[in-house]
């Protein structure tokens, strides 16, 4: 005979999933279950305070921060009254000491009126020029010497600026009426110079030249004019920097050229140095076309670019021509 099992149908799955629940209700019940408190601040206790003496969480809280924006009782507010959000003086200001305060001393005048000043009066090429905005006109005149003994004779030359020295280069052009002994404007050439500053400070300036005199003649005595090429360095600074009234200016150049301007044959020497000696009075000396040369120039008026120049060419009269006085009239604008 067989026996039978019989299964007593019991919910495991379900016992063991409110299993927690059931065994916490029986010790709730029983009392063995802690209760849970919220922590509360009492009143007069910083939290603070207990954590930093507790030392349980590692980390130390001042308890400055919480008292610096309380007021205790009978202290005085170490912060200025204030009305509508904006301080209180300490003294009340009348209108009048306010103006008085803030009044400012007015600027002292200023001369907008430009000034210029003398050339060097060196009568040799330089090596700074026209640039864009100047335009410039001069009348020559020279007295006779051991060529032309007859006669006095003059010319004219008229220029313009391009470019900018300081940038890139700067660019003189001029065109150049040989002589009015004969019929006006039958003989005449044209020149180049090109520029550049190399150095520029508060007190010194140096540049740098390039040029060709008679780049092009025309006329019957073209054949006498030939194209001369020429280099020079000029140096500009002030003797007396800190005077504001004859700070005066020195200009040194000196480069070489070639002949028959510079230089009977071959190439020449080209120096001197000027130096202005009054607000209205350059002076300078050179050695140039062949020989040694002194100059002159003189600024009527201060205001105006005017100069009348005077130049005594081969002092010691080593060249062909001789010695000879050249005095020009120089007029210069400039319209930028």
């Amino acid at each position: 005979m067989t026996s039978e099992k019989f299964f007593f149908p019991c919910p495991r799955f379900a016992l063991f999933r409110w299993s927690p629940l059931l065994i916490a209700t029986v010790l709730f019940s029983c009392g063995l279950f802690p209760s849970v408190v919220v922590a509360q601040e009492p009143e007069g206790i910083k939290l603070s305070d207990t954590l930093s003496q507790s030392g349980s969480t590692g980390l130390s809280i001042s308890s400055d921060l919480t008292q610096s924006s309380v007021e205790t009782p009978g202290e005085e507010s170490k912060f200025p009254e204030t009305q509508d959000g904006v301080d209180k003086p300490d003294t009340a200001v009348t209108i009048d000491e306010l103006r008085q305060q803030l009044q400012i001393s007015p600027l002292p005048e200023i001369n907008s009126a430009a000034l210029y000043y003398p050339s060097s009066g060196t009568g040799i090429p330089e090596a700074f020029g026209s640039e864009w905005g100047d335009v410039f006109i001069t009348l020559t005149g020279a007295s006779k010497d051991r060529v032309r003994t007859t006669f006095v004779d003059s010319s004219i030359s008229m220029g313009l600026g391009l470019g900018n020295p300081r940038n890139l280069v700067g660019m003189e052009l001029s065109y150049n009426i040989l002589s009015t002994r004969t019929k006006f404007a039958v003989n005449g050439s044209f020149d180049l110079k090109v520029h550049r500053y190399i150095f520029e400070d508060t007190n010194f300036v140096a540049s740098t030249a390039l040029g060709v005199a008679n780049v092009y003649s025309y006329g019957p005595e073209a054949s006498l004019n030939p194209p001369v090429a020429y280099g020079v360095v000029s140096g500009f600074t002030y003797l007396r920097p800190d005077d504001p009234i004859q700070s005066m200016p020195l200009t040194i150049t000196l480069g070489a050229g070639g002949a028959p301007v510079f230089a009977e044959t071959g190439v020449g020497l080209i120096a001197g140095a000027g130096v202005q000696v009054h607000p209205q009075i350059g002076l300078g000396s050179s050695w140039g076309f062949g020989g040694f040369n002194l100059g002159a120039s003189f600024l009527p008026f201060r205001n105006i670019p005017f100069t009348l120049n005077a130049l005594y060419t081969d002092v010691f009269n080593m060249t062909i021509p001789g010695h000879r006085l050249v005095l020009t009239l120089d007029y210069s604008y400039r319209f930028k």
